[in-house]
């Protein structure tokens, strides 16, 4: 008989909701794996940009088609406002550097709506002989898992 009641006790137990028990609620594991699968993809998108940038054959238009909703026009420096000790994005889109490497790239994510950027860019420009080594920080704006915004 005390056996019968410690099953049907434990078996009540078992069935009471989380909520109900006052245990904390964990989080849904599809939702935590869904969020880890959108952030990989918005790192995959930036870092292409990046290997983009230090292949020669690249375009402005080519960084455009991987981020249409950003106006790289408005964001771009005018011409002939790069620094010889700055590698900006804006002199790497218009080919003012050459022997582009990027190197220790790490991602940052604070919150849904940004992700920063920050390594190493080495490279010279065409009328110098000399390589420069750089340390960058970017800011990738971010709305509805899409690149819609950047700073440096």
């Amino acid at each position: 008989m005390r056996i019968s009641i410690f099953f049907c006790g434990l078996f009540v137990l078992l069935i009471i909701p989380v909520e109900l028990s006052g245990q904390p609620q964990i989080p849904d594991q599809t939702d935590v794996l869904q969020t880890e699968v959108q952030q990989r993809g918005i790192y995959n998108q930036i870092n292409e940009i990046y290997e983009m940038l230090q292949e020669r054959n690249y375009t402005l238009k080519d960084v455009q088609s991987l981020t249409p909703e950003i106006n790289w026009d408005q964001i771009l420096l005018p011409e002939g406002m790069t620094s010889r000790n700055h590698i900006s994005l804006s002199g790497m889109l218009r080919n003012e550097w050459m022997s582009i490497v990027i190197k220790n790239l790490q991602f940052w994510t604070g919150d849904k709506k940004s992700v920063r950027v920050t390594g190493i860019i080495n490279g010279r420009q065409p009328s110098e002989c000399e390589f420069i080594s750089y340390n960058f920080e970017h800011h990738w704006v971010l709305e509805d898992e899409r690149i819609v915004g950047f700073r440096e």
